[in-house]
């Protein structure tokens, strides 16, 4: 199994709507992926020093699309994630289960910079977004 961070960065502005955010996450995805492989502690190396308190990354996700189950010389068996390690700022964490199953989606938060409330707020938020995906892809407003 291989895991990296790669950074998406995107140029966000008031006036964009959703479908245009989602078409610049998707390439900026795609180019991001191009790097992949690339080992993050070197990344790290070639950054120059952050500044007093600033973080090397902000909120991540983390996408685990692969096999939940397996075949072991004719025993079944069914993975289960346990821990995804620490997580410096905040972690959304999709698991995509496949089949029926669909997706598990669960945040993961600094308890140094979020209080359980803050992280509710996020999830909230969150939810909320994923219920009005039709709406926006249809040009209507990212907040109300």
């Amino acid at each position: 199994m291989v895991t990296n961070t790669v950074p998406l960065r995107l140029a966000l502005t008031p006036d964009m709507d959703f479908a245009a955010v989602a078409r610049q996450a998707a390439e900026g995805a795609k180019e991001a992926l191009r790097h992949e492989r690339y080992p993050m502690e070197r990344l790290a190396r070639m950054i120059p020093g952050l500044p007093a308190g600033r973080r090397q990354f902000g909120p991540d996700v983390n996408i685990m699309s692969f096999n939940y189950r397996g075949n072991y010389a004719g025993a079944p068996a069914i993975v289960h994630h346990l821990a995804s390690g620490p997580v410096e700022d905040m972690t959304i964490n999709v698991h995509q289960r496949g089949g029926s199953k669909g997706l598990h989606i669960a945040f993961d938060g600094n308890i140094a910079l979020y209080s359980r409330p803050e992280l509710t707020r996020h999830v909230d938020d969150f939810v909320a977004l994923l219920r009005s995906i039709t709406e926006l892809l249809d040009g209507g407003p990212i907040a109300p």
